[in-house]
């Protein structure tokens, strides 16, 4: 899986520390009620873009992102 669009999916709740999608490229979280800190499986060297805007999610976010 390359691309995940959840965009106004009425998703709600923490987002796991589970993801092991190493060739996800694209993730798309906005427009939900997504809470929580940003979680470091998330964040790998082939996610390109993530789109989590318009949730009340936080976190750093690394310089390669």
């Amino acid at each position: 899986m390359r691309s995940l669009y959840t965009d106004a999916n009425l998703l709600s709740g923490e987002i796991p520390d589970c993801w092991n999608h190493r060739f996800l490229n694209y993730l798309d979280l906005a427009n939900n009620n997504l809470t929580g800190k940003i979680t470091p499986s998330l964040l790998h060297k082939d996610l390109r873009l993530l789109n989590h805007r318009k949730n009340s999610m936080f976190g750093e976010l690394t310089s390669t992102l």
